[in-house]
């Protein structure tokens, strides 16, 4: 009898423990889907809501003919200054104030914001938002490779991006901004789910077949992994943050710099906060396994 009764404990706690390894799984499966369809949704809405943002600064100066390309300054400038020794009754600070400098590549994505309403931008985006999020909960039960997943979270990131800009062919495409952050984004996302899933301590074994030597070896490796992780992001927040300004200013204008500005500080912002709870954590964790699994070896240890 009180054996039936042991074996009924075991059971249940066997039940209950795989009951919340399974609450766990699902519960990850659902952050990381949220999480890509958030990277996606932040690609897609910060340079539709700059362009629509600068549109009004843009027709604005139109209508007043206040509107300068940033590339022709130098004849602009020369031509006022003719004028103005021609007359001698030139207000340069009146000529001058009320400009407003627009890159000449910005002046072409402007017309085209011009046509693109936001029913257009909703529709195309929530479609390729629903498949993507479907793709991406059926591939990340069905696939188990850690590496394969990797490649597949990047490709969908990719796949997803070129659907937008190409088969819908939206009059509104920020090609630099999708890529560039799509690649940044879908990365940090992959590695994220890579360290999540990998093996560090297999489960098969026990703990008497592992060495301390062979653990501290381990351990010191992935100290390195969080070493070299954080200089390649503060790599790459750095030089996006340093050259930054200079892009924007040559690709929007001085006048049309504040709002593609702000919308590249939220997405830094998104992809640091993905890189330390998601790529910062992992490891961590997996730095906690190895201490525990050789403070366990020192204990059993003669």
């Amino acid at each position: 009898m009180d054996n039936a009764k042991v074996g009924t404990v075991l059971s249940s706690m066997i039940s209950s423990a795989s009951q919340s390894l399974q609450a766990r799984g699902y519960a990850y499966r659902v952050g990381l889907i949220a999480t890509i369809c958030l990277a996606f949704i932040l690609l897609m809405v910060i340079p539709y809501w700059y362009d629509q943002y600068n549109r009004e600064m843009f027709a604005t100066a139109l209508n007043d003919k206040n509107l300068v390309v940033q590339e022709f300054v130098p004849a602009f400038i020369s031509n006022v200054m003719a004028a103005c020794s021609a007359t001698q009754q030139c207000d340069l600070l009146q000529v001058f104030g009320g400009k407003k400098l627009i890159a000449l590549d910005y002046v072409y994505q402007m017309e085209k914001a011009t046509k693109l309403d936001i029913l257009q931008f909703v529709s195309a985006t929530a479609l390729v938002l629903v498949v993507l999020a479907i793709f991406s909960w059926l591939l990340s039960g069905w696939a188990r490779q850690v590496g394969f997943r990797f490649l597949v979270i990047v490709g969908l990131f990719f796949a997803a991006i070129s659907v937008v800009h190409l088969v819908f062919s939206l009059p509104h495409t920020n090609v630099k901004f999708y890529y560039v952050f799509g690649l940044i984004s879908s990365l940090v996302i992959g590695a994220w789910d890579y360290l999540h899933n990998i093996d560090i301590i297999e489960e098969d074994r026990t703990v008497a077949k592992f060495e301390a030597i062979a653990l501290q070896e381990r351990h010191k490796k992935w100290t390195s992994i969080l070493g070299y992780s954080l200089a390649i992001i503060s790599l790459i927040i750095g030089t996006i943050s340093f050259n930054s300004l200079a892009y924007i200013r040559v690709t929007f204008g001085d006048s049309f710099v504040l709002a593609p500005i702000i919308g590249i500080s939220i997405m830094c912002g998104f992809v640091i906060l993905v890189y330390v709870l998601g790529i910062v954590g992992n490891i961590r964790k997996i730095l906690r396994e190895i201490e525990t699994t050789i403070r366990m070896l020192s204990e059993h240890s003669p």
